[in-house]
Order: C-alpha cells, then structure tokens, then sequence
C-alpha cells in the first residue's frame, strides 16, 4: 500500500506544512515517509514528526502525494521517477511546473508556496494547480494544505514569484525588523507599516483585496508563531533565509547603512517617514523579485 504522503526534502517549508497536517490529524504518521539528504538526517527528523524514514527513493516515488522540498539548486541532482496516479507538490521558489514536468515526466503538478506560520496552523500558501490536477485531487490538496491555515489559488503561474516575495519572504523580514528596531513593536509603527505593505501589494503584485488578505495573514502567522513556539524574531529571519535565496536577497538590501537608517526614521516617526519607507519596500521588493527570477529562469 503506498503512503499517502511522501516528502522529499523536509527543511523549514516542508516541516511547517507537515505540522500544521499533522496538528489537525489530516494524515496519520503511518501515511507519511521523507528523504532528506542521508538516512541519519531522516532518521531524525523523521523522530520529531513522528513519522517513517526512508533512504529508498522508490518508496518517495510511490505516495499519492509527492512533496518536493529541496533547494531549488540541487534539482539537477535528483533522479525520481512518479508514478502514474501520483500528483507533485512542489515548494521549490522560482522553479516552474514547465520545467518539473520536463524533469519529472508528468503534468500532474501543484506548486505551493506556503510561509513559515503553517506549523502553527496560521498560515498562508499560495498555490498554482496545472490543468492535469484532477478536481477531486484538487479539491483534497486544498482541504490538507488548508489545514495549516489560510489559502489562496492563483490563476496565473507567474503570480508564485510574487507571492513568494510578499508572504514567504515577508515573514523573515519582520523577524528582521523585530530583532534589528526596538520601535518595531510600537502600535502606530506597524499600522502604518501594513498600510504601506497593503497600497505596495495592490500596486505591484496583486488586486487589493488579495493584498490586503496576505499581509494580515502574514502579520497574523509571524506573532502566532512567535507566541506559540518562543521562537526569537532572529531565529524567525534565520529559519525563513536561505543561502543565495529571495529573503537573504532583501534583507541583504535592508542591510546597508543607508536603508537602514530610513527603516529607524520610519520606526521611530511612522506617518512623517511613510513615504521614504514606501520607497525603500518597493526597491527590497524588487531586489526579491529579481533574485526569485534568477531560479526560473
């Protein structure tokens, strides 16, 4: 009998989607198995979920969901050959289900970008299904994934490297506001901090409404996993960059001395900065973008 879920790859992204399954009970531990890069590192992630290890790539091939959480750069390595009636959810930033299709041999392919607050069940996932999905395989891909917190379907595949910037990013940048500006927790800073976020994301990304949904379940996820898990705002940037990815590539931008005092004239005086902060997020946001299109292209 196959699993009805197998990860391969199971780091920050995938690990907060499978707590978020499992805290719900959408799949019991028996239906789950994931490969990580040697069986020592899935034995042991494998303990903390509770779940089944593997070092056999057969038995990943095999689930009724495949869910592919590696770097983006290491796809070239892995060889995995789906079967027939399995259906691909990829968490890979930047990689198109044009290209996995090629690699893969199959059409059948979601691809979701969720942020880290799924472990908590307050999430926020974008997900882009391709024609092929069935719509009883898609209508269970939403029920689960949903059980990590809000979701939104996008229509258009080229929206993913959006919504990648401005919620899967976006999280780690208010770990790194927390941990780098005391005044980042004043009241009147983060309203008017989201007020920005929300025009940006209406004119740059998204209908306003979609907009305005991502970043307060975003603002929502970041305090609901800071509050749940005692995680540290510094460990929340850190868990969501990765080396050569679209966080570390905007916070990188925030960095400079520059930027940074902009972000501490916003934090401290909020309305008499906005529109100097409104200038910086759209160059952060452009320097996401750019780097989020370097992995499709």
């Amino acid at each position: 009998m196959p699993y009805q879920l197998s990860i391969l790859g199971c780091g920050n992204m995938c690990g907060s989607l499978l707590q978020g399954m499992l805290n719900k009970n959408m799949l019991l531990p028996q239906e789950i198995i994931i490969k990580n890069s040697s069986l020592a590192r899935s034995q042991i992630v494998a303990k903390k979920f509770q779940v089944q290890p593997t070092d056999n790539t057969s038995e990943i091939e095999t689930a009724n969901l495949i869910m592919l959480g590696i770097k983006p750069q290491r796809l070239a390595d892995i060889s995995l050959e789906p079967a027939k009636d399995s259906t691909i959810i990829s968490v890979l930033a930047g990689v198109t289900t044009g290209a996995l299709a090629q690699k893969f041999n199959t059409k059948k392919i979601v691809r979701v970008m969720p942020n880290m607050a799924a472990k908590v069940n307050a999430g926020l996932a974008g997900m882009f299904f391709t024609p092929a999905v069935s719509a009883k395989s898609r209508a269970e891909i939403i029920d689960l994934l949903g059980a990590s917190g809000e979701t939104l379907i996008l229509n258009q595949e080229k929206h993913m490297d959006r919504f990648s910037v401005l919620s899967g990013a976006l999280i780690g940048i208010l770990g790194f506001w927390e941990h780098n500006f005391a005044e980042y927790n004043n009241g009147l800073a983060q309203q008017e901090l989201k007020k920005i976020l929300v025009e940006l994301s209406g004119e740059k990304f998204f209908d306003e409404d979609s907009g305005a949904k991502i970043i307060n379940q975003t603002f929502l996820g970041y305090q609901a996993v800071r509050s749940q898990t005692g995680i540290s705002a510094r460990e929340m940037q850190q868990k969501v960059s990765s080396k050569g990815g679209v966080t570390e590539e905007m916070t990188n931008f925030l960095s400079t001395d520059d930027t940074r005092k902009a972000q501490q004239d916003f934090f401290r005086h909020p309305q008499e900065n906005s529109q100097f902060m409104k200038k910086v997020l759209q160059k952060m946001f452009e320097a996401g973008e750019k780097r989020s299109l370097e992995f499709s292209s």
